[in-house]
């Protein structure tokens, strides 16, 4: 019975780092290009206006960290993509809209996925370690 839970909880954890690669890389390119291509005049963009994107790279830096420290890099992205939000509600005066919500919703499943691969992880070393007592 534990092969195969310890086959799918792998699978798990593969799914997770893959699909974090993916946002990783897609992140990369787009931080490039803003930093190659700016989109407005030096000085016209408002500082406050920098935490919404920095957020959402130390969010997806998180998922990076998972792949080493599966619960802080999941706790990581969860909580600044989490305070992204927060960030756009304080300084728009309002909630993100849902359809932006369900473009960077991708970002947030990998940390989801890896929070749930250390817990069933974590149960299955206790499990293995109950039996062996």
């Amino acid at each position: 019975m534990q092969p195969r839970r310890e086959k799918a909880i792998n699978a798990l954890c593969w799914t997770a780092r893959i699909w974090g690669l993916l946002i990783l890389v897609i992140t990369v390119l787009v931080l490039v290009s803003h930093i190659i291509f700016p989109d407005t005049e030096p000085g016209t963009y408002p500082p406050a206006e920098n935490l919404i994107p920095a957020s959402i790279f130390i969010s997806v830096l998180g998922l990076a960290i998972a792949w080493k420290w599966k619960l802080a890099g999941a706790l990581i992205n969860l909580g600044f993509f989490s305070l992204n939000l927060l960030i756009y509600w304080l300084i728009q005066g309002k909630f993100l809209p849902l359809p932006v919500i369900l473009v960077l919703s991708p970002i947030y499943i990998p940390g989801i996925l890896f929070l749930v691969c250390w817990f069933l992880t974590r149960s299955l070393q206790d499990n293995e370690s109950i039996q062996d007592s």
